[in-house]
């Protein structure tokens, strides 16, 4: 790389290096003459201070997240976009602002979720489910959901489950 290709251009730098505009005819101005050297760039922007991200944070040294800072969003949705990355994010925000039900007078999306601890205990059921259509009995069924899910359940609340799956199963 040369001297000239390394120096920066900055406003200043080209517009000393064009000449005079030549003079219009009438109300027109004069065509400005093709800049030397291409035209200018942005002084704000280097490499030394372009950055990308870091790929075992996805989200976190985004350069575009600082416009979701700016843009007032919540620190739980900061807290997604440092989870899955901004462009996941995006893919997200996208599919929710697609449905008018989510839609609010306000101009904001109202999102309806159930929480997380809703899932686990799905999970915790279906893993009981599974266990009685084994064959497993209640106290070795009990035992197991502690070391699964570190739920000391009842033996009555078992067999409640239990006998939801029969229901269910008929």
């Amino acid at each position: 790389m040369n001297n000239q290709q390394a120096e920066k251009r900055t406003k200043a730098a080209v517009s000393a290096s064009i000449t005079s505009p030549l003079p219009g005819v009438g109300a027109r101005p004069g065509v400005e003459p093709t800049r030397l050297g291409g035209g200018g760039y942005p002084t704000n922007c280097t490499c030394s201070n372009f950055h990308l991200g870091d790929p075992s944070a996805p989200g976190k040294f985004d350069t575009r997240r600082a416009e979701f800072v700016d843009m007032g969003l919540g620190a739980v949705w900061l807290a997604l976009i440092d989870t899955i990355g901004v462009d996941s994010f995006l893919a997200v925000w996208r599919i929710l602002d697609a449905h008018p039900p989510h839609w609010h007078d306000s101009g904001r999306l109202r999102i309806e979720i159930r929480r997380y601890c809703a899932y686990l205990r799905f999970q915790r059921n279906r893993y009981v489910e599974a266990l009685y259509q084994a064959g497993t009995p209640l106290p070795e069924i009990k035992r197991r959901v502690d070391l699964a899910f570190g739920e000391n359940l009842t033996e009555a609340h078992l067999s409640r489950l239990c006998n939801r799956y029969k229901i269910r199963e008929h």
